[in-house]
């Protein structure tokens, strides 16, 4: 999302989700819906269990949208929820017209050098599952996390734009946050500066 917004395939964080995703438009709150909501897990979506199930073993994921609702307005509740990275990926790839696959390979595993192929689920219709499942070797794993050691840069190279880095890794309670979660990494200890990224 990041490098989509520094290669001005999108505005900003801050750009209401239904500008690249049109399928929630009627959905209550879905008018105040920002990207920022979905990377900081502030949606306010209620959490279904039909969303996972649609999204994990479905055929189509896209059929999980069906089932989307607000329980909160955005900015207002922090929820962990596998729909919020499947919009995420929505909107990535309606702004890039690429697959998030495709993004991600041109925009960072190539310039990483990362020379193992991974694996990037999909469903029945080819879709990547954004959500999770990236099958790749503990090595280009920690190739992947390089650039966010050394605030974007590889090899000399900008990959990943210096202020979306520090942005990411902020601590902040607005909008519903929290200090441990921003922007899709788990924060530490303060005062040893740690963060991952954990999932399934």
């Amino acid at each position: 999302i990041g490098i989509a917004i520094e290669k001005q395939l999108i505005d900003s964080a801050e750009d209401l989700v239904t500008k690249y995703v049109v399928e929630i438009d009627d959905l209550q709150y879905a008018s105040e819906l920002k990207i920022s909501h979905l990377l900081n897990m502030t949606s306010g979506i209620k959490p279904n269990r039909k969303h996972d199930a649609f999204l994990y073993y479905g055929k189509d994921q896209s059929r999980a949208l069906k089932y989307v609702e607000f329980e909160a307005r955005p900015g207002t509740k922090q929820s962990y929820l596998n729909m919020n990275i499947y919009l995420l990926g929505k909107v990535l790839e309606s702004a890039t017209g690429l697959s998030a696959a495709k993004y991600l390979e041109q925009e960072l595993w190539q310039p990483l050098g990362i020379v193992g192929n991974a694996k990037w689920s999909t469903d029945k219709k080819g879709k990547v599952k954004t959500f999770c499942c990236i099958n790749a070797s503990s090595r280009d794993y920690l190739q992947f996390g390089r650039p966010w050691l050394n605030e974007g840069m590889h090899n000399g190279e900008q990959l990943v734009p210096e202020s979306w880095v520090r942005k990411s890794l902020e601590r902040k309670a607005e909008e519903g946050s929290s200090h441990a979660y921003n922007y899709l990494w788990h924060l530490g200890l303060e005062q040893y500066g740690d963060f991952m990224a954990a999932g399934l």
